[in-house]
C-alpha cells in the first residue's frame, strides 16, 4: 500500500473541497444565524469532508514517514517527506476560521 500517494491525493482532495467552498456563489452559506439559531448551510458538509480529508492525509503521510524512517532506515528528501502534510495546512486554517466564527457568533448573539 503505497501511504505517501494516498496522503498526496486525500491533501489535494482537501484543497479542491476549499476552493469549491470559496469560487461558490455567496448565496450558499457555510453557516447559517437566524434568530439565535444556529444551523449548518449548504456548504457545511464540503467543509467538513474537507477536514476529514485533511486528517485522513496527516495520518497516512505520518505512517509513511515513520514506515520510511524507523523500519526501512530509507533517506527521503525533505521536500517529498512534508508535501501533504503542507497541502493540508489551508485546511487546517479553515478550521479554526470556522471555530472563530463558530464562537463569536454565540459571543454575539
Amino acid at each position: 500500500m503505497n501511504y505517501y500517494r494516498f496522503a498526496l491525493w486525500l491533501s489535494a482532495a482537501s484543497i479542491i473541497f476549499l476552493s469549491l467552498i470559496v469560487f461558490s456563489p455567496t448565496e450558499y452559506m457555510v453557516l447559517q444565524w437566524k434568530n439565535l439559531i444556529f444551523s449548518a448551510g449548504l456548504l457545511f458538509p464540503f467543509l467538513l469532508f474537507s477536514w476529514i480529508c485533511a486528517l485522513f492525509a496527516l495520518a497516512l503521510n505520518f505512517i509513511y514517514s515513520e514506515k520510511l524512517f524507523i523500519e526501512e532506515k530509507t533517506p527521503v528528501r525533505r521536500g517529498k517527506k512534508y508535501l501533504p502534510a503542507f497541502l493540508c495546512i489551508p485546511a487546517a486554517i479553515s478550521f479554526f476560521w470556522f471555530c472563530y466564527k463558530f464562537f463569536a457568533g454565540f459571543a454575539g448573539s
